[in-house]
């Protein structure tokens, strides 16, 4: 992934060790950052495989998961 740091994407990508992060309106770093990791490929295989652990983590059933323990810790101490 290399992508321009803007919205959430900071929350989501960190530069070199799941992603690319570029300045915003920059096209020359943006294209930087693809020739970088195209040139490379461990550090593509790095960050693929980094994004992989990050997309799992942040995936909607990893979400669920963990709204439902909070839930389940604050009605069990309650009790």
């Amino acid at each position: 992934m290399v992508a321009a740091t803007v919205g959430g994407v900071p929350d989501l990508i960190r530069d070199g060790v799941n992603g690319v992060c570029v300045a915003a309106n920059d096209p020359e770093a943006l294209c930087d950052g693809l020739l970088d990791v195209l040139r490379d490929p461990q550090k593509r295989r790095q960050l693929a495989e980094q994004g992989l652990v990050t997309a799992e983590t942040r995936s909607i059933a990893a979400m669920a998961a963990a709204v439902e323990k909070v839930y389940r810790q604050v009605s069990t101490a309650r009790r």
